[in-house]
């Protein structure tokens, strides 16, 4: 069994209208009371000089005031402590430590947070101003869920204007879904995603050690006692789809077929769902997310894309070397369309039952105003003589 990393920080208080010293004071003032905040912003930072500062004037400008932000800076080589000292918020608490990753960072981020909720935020990411406002309405609105995330507006390039994120986010409708079955595909969960710190408070979420998908597998655990969650449609988190991102990076090495990032996150979910007690469907979202990887994997191992340049070499290659080169690319593809073909038909199927099962299980809080508005007014148009 995979358990939660237990650590031995001493756990504070959720209640967010308590007192206790402060430690980490950002003016060096230790020792004094200091109210408990409502939401603990966890920053996990590394090599971000070029998006850190965008990032934290995303989280300044949040309409809901009653905020701490940490920043776990580990160990970047760049200007990113720089950055961090020329902050002067008050609310900013900066940690460092010796680089261990990225999981590492944000768990010790979540282990020093003293408010009531934990919101996660990558540091190349931005939130729009209303986004912590709209998860404490809907917290405070529904507690029996222990955590909510919002969808996100996804910006193609290498940074991100104040612009995208200048207006706030329009929600049309709160729903709960289970995660396993439609919440890993409509969010994204380092930088929508807020939770209750008792639910999360004595453990270690995140895989130390994992260089990609460890949010993922961090979910996965969490959601064994916590599937149901709130998720709203609204966009409120602006996410930067770079190419010298871990992300970015992963396509460029043919989605994780000659670099095997993905490997250690595929291996924890097949130990995940071996383990006794595991739910039919968390193993449905660990079975949909192999193949998918198999399909993308053999998407970028087909040789069709060399025909030109073996076209190109003819002369130094040779007539017959060159026509050999031809038949083996062709019938490469060949084989890895058959592949795709199989694979895509049983991805099909395994997602007709995830939403069937997702359909049953989803609960919608709050219709969108259109919805609203036509009901009400088709019962008005019924009660007219």
């Amino acid at each position: 069994m995979i358990p939660l990393p237990q650590h031995t920080d001493s756990v504070r208080s959720s209640a967010s209208h308590q007192h206790e010293p402060d430690t980490h004071s950002p003016r060096g003032e230790k020792n004094l009371p200091r109210k408990l905040p409502l939401f603990s912003v966890v920053i996990p930072a590394y090599r971000v000089e070029r998006y850190l500062e965008t990032t934290l004037k995303s989280v300044y400008a949040q309409t809901e005031t009653d905020f701490e932000i940490v920043v776990v800076d580990d160990g970047s080589p760049d200007g990113t402590a720089e950055i961090l000292r020329r902050q002067t918020d008050p609310r900013l608490r900066v940690i460092r430590q010796a680089n261990q990753g990225e999981c590492s960072a944000r768990n010790r981020g979540m282990r020093e947070a003293r408010g009531t909720y934990i919101a996660l935020l990558d540091a190349d990411d931005a939130w729009r101003p209303n986004h912590l406002e709209l998860a404490r309405q809907a917290l405070e609105a529904y507690p029996e869920y222990g955590w909510y995330a919002s969808t996100h507006e996804r910006v193609e390039g290498e940074e991100i204007s104040p612009d995208h994120f200048a207006m706030p986010a329009k929600q049309r409708s709160l729903k709960a879904v289970n995660w396993y079955l439609e919440g890993f595909v409509d969010m994204l969960p380092c930088s929508c995603s807020v939770f209750r710190r008792d639910i999360v408070q004595g453990t270690d979420l995140f895989p130390v050690g994992v260089k990609m998908f460890g949010d993922n597998i961090g979910l996965s655990r969490l959601c064994r006692q916590y599937p149901m969650f709130l998720l709203s449609d609204a966009e409120s988190m602006i996410y930067l789809d770079r190419t010298t991102s871990a992300t970015g990076i992963y396509r460029q090495t043919g989605f994780g077929s000659r670099s095997g990032v993905e490997l250690d996150a595929l291996r924890l979910h097949q130990a995940l769902a071996a383990e006794p007690g595991c739910s039919r469907e968390a193993r449905l979202m660990y079975r949909h997310f192999s193949l998918n990887n198999w399909w993308m994997r053999i998407s970028s191992a087909s040789l069709i894309g060399w025909l030109p340049e073996i076209a190109e070499r003819r002369p130094l290659t040779g007539a017959g070397c060159t026509l050999w080169l031809k038949v083996f690319c062709l019938l490469n593809h060949i084989v890895c369309r058959a592949m795709r073909w199989g694979i895509r038909r049983r991805i099909n199927s395994l997602r007709r039952t995830m939403d069937r099962l997702a359909a049953e299980q989803r609960v919608i809080l709050n219709p969108s105003p259109q919805s609203s508005h036509s009901a009400a007014s088709a019962q008005a148009t019924s009660n007219t003589p």
